[in-house]
């Protein structure tokens, strides 16, 4: 593929970001942090996916602000 790529408006992301299953959300808020450092263990992401869990015990988790989307234009396939 061939193409141009746009970054999503803030608008879209939040839409995006809304469609999203919990679960999802969750984990993007919980491992997006640490994403440029070695995980030192699985415990100590599960200790952080419960702290979110308790943070936000039902409902959507509000979203990330490093979380970004892009779209593809595609000019050849």
């Amino acid at each position: 593929m061939d193409g141009t790529i746009h970054a999503l408006t803030d608008n879209q992301n939040e839409a995006y970001w809304k469609q999203l299953p919990r679960e999802r959300q969750l984990r993007f808020a919980s491992y997006a942090p640490t994403s440029d450092q070695p995980i030192e263990s699985l415990k100590i992401l599960n200790q952080k996916q419960a702290k979110l869990v308790a943070m936000y015990p039902s409902g959507q988790v509000s979203m990330n602000n490093l979380y970004c989307g892009y779209r593809l234009e595609i000019h050849t396939f």
